[in-house]
């Protein structure tokens, strides 16, 4: 008998301008982002995601990155004691974000929180990283 597919264990978010995600047309994602969040579901946010998810409150106490310190600023954000300033992706309880510039670290830790990280994603991380270091 041949299985179906496996159950969706992930909830990744992208809004397309900052602008839009701050703006009063933007679509309130609280209740959504926040279900599958308690869900036990991965929620990821790279670039203006992180504004989406910034004003649902779900950063405002779990460790997150974001393209710069100031960027969440227009949001109802109360999380700035949590915000790391590194150019990679930032995994903390299955909340995943990432700046802009970091697809590839973004899209490993994804893969990673959904059960599908093995030793290439270690490597490709290392080598993200030896590359900002110039090394």
């Amino acid at each position: 008998m041949q299985q179906g597919p496996p159950r969706l264990r992930q909830c990744v978010v992208r809004q397309p301008h900052a602008d839009d995600a701050i703006g009063t047309e933007a679509p309130d994602l609280t209740e959504i982002l926040n279900a599958a969040h308690q869900k036990g579901k991965v929620v990821g946010a790279i670039c203006d995601a992180t504004v989406a998810a910034a004003k649902t409150g779900l950063l405002d106490n779990l460790d997150h990155t974001s393209n710069d310190e100031g960027y969440l600023d227009g949001t109802r954000y109360r999380g700035k004691a949590h915000y790391q300033d590194v150019p990679q992706a930032v995994s903390s309880q299955k909340v995943i974000t990432a700046p802009a510039t970091a697809p590839v670290s973004f899209m490993a830790e994804v893969m990673r929180a959904i059960g599908l990280g093995d030793e290439n994603l270690v490597l490709c991380r290392h080598a993200c990283r030896a590359a900002r270091e110039g090394r």
